[in-house]
């Protein structure tokens, strides 16, 4: 497997924005291991739906996810991802 720079993450997965996330905060090691699994598995990111609820952890996939993103409320991101799931 070869080794590939930080910056073809960034330009092909995370928008290009200031983060949100706090200093210190893990937030952005997950999304940088995200985008990572899925360039590594080679899954297209038109393929890939992130379904988030509220809170910190909703800012990993939106709004930095280059890609599909599903924003919803409090304790409804399973139903929602079962319903995007089913329609697709």
């Amino acid at each position: 497997m070869s080794v590939k720079p930080l910056s073809y993450y960034r330009e092909t997965y995370v928008r290009s924005q200031p983060s949100a996330f706090c200093v210190g905060c893990g937030n952005g090691t997950i999304l940088n291991c995200f985008v990572r699994a899925i360039d590594d598995l080679e899954i297209p990111k038109e393929k890939v739906l992130c379904v988030s609820g509220i809170g910190c952890s909703a800012w990993i996939p939106s709004p930095n996810f280059n890609g599909d993103t599903l924003h919803t409320t409090h304790g409804r991101a399973l139903a929602f991802a079962t319903g995007a799931k089913a329609y697709n």
